[in-house]
């Protein structure tokens, strides 16, 4: 997670993970936030929680559980399309 005072220093915008403010810590309950960092020119994402006492979670890995259990659960149902007709 990029901090706001080093969005003020490099200009980076903080990032938000897809599951950021869902998740939250098995062992200690807290709030998970993504936490993206770089080296050796590759970008690495994880979750990690608030307290940085466990174990950070691939982000990969995690959203992609999350997508097949979200297509498990609600995949079949039928598509629904909101279209708006203007009016005369």
């Amino acid at each position: 997670m990029v901090d706001s005072n080093q969005s003020r220093r490099t200009g980076a915008k903080p990032t938000k993970g897809l599951l950021t403010g869902l998740l939250v810590c098995y062992f200690c309950e807290q709030p998970m936030y993504y936490q993206p960092s770089k080296a050796r020119g590759k970008l690495y994402r994880y979750y990690q929680c608030a307290s940085r006492k466990h174990t950070a979670i691939s982000a990969d890995d995690l959203e992609s559980l999350m997508e097949q259990e979200f297509l498990e659960a609600f995949g079949e149902l039928p598509v629904r399309e909101r279209v708006l007709v203007p009016g005369e």
